[in-house]
């Protein structure tokens, strides 16, 4: 059965957030829910910045992975999503890899979005707390 991660307490630690980012990767790997997944990937997103610890690289790898194999660059909903996810798990290469695909991109709004974020996060896209 999947967890609604929207009622997951707000404050959680990171051993049992690894855990439902573990079963959100399983759930979602093989899905045409794509906002409704980035939905939930930002529930839990938003608890793991609340840990003011940095995920592992695994898990990292993973969800990078994944939000390579659902982007699509020309839907600003999709490309909102994940450019609000990326900076609350530290996603540099996920971040790398869309700004290297700017010139690509023929929506005039996404690419706007990509260089709001570029001004917004600069160099320090990977560590979630820098500045704080």
């Amino acid at each position: 059965m999947k967890t609604s991660f929207s009622t997951l307490p707000d404050y959680m630690s990171t051993i049992e957030l690894e855990k439902y980012f573990n079963e959100f990767i399983e759930v979602y790997t093989t899905t045409d829910e794509i906002i409704n997944s980035l939905e939930e990937l930002d529930e839990l997103a938003e608890r793991q910045w609340h840990t003011y610890e940095i995920i592992s690289d695994g898990l990292k790898a993973k969800i990078e992975n994944f939000i390579v194999s659902i982007i699509n660059y020309e839907s600003y909903e999709i490309m909102d999503l994940v450019l609000v996810v990326i900076p609350k798990l530290g996603l540099q290469n996920t971040f790398s890899k869309i700004v290297q695909n700017i010139d690509s991109i023929r929506d005039s709004e996404v690419i706007e979005l990509i260089r709001e974020a570029e001004k917004e996060y600069g160099k320090t896209v990977a560590n979630p707390y820098s500045g704080m």
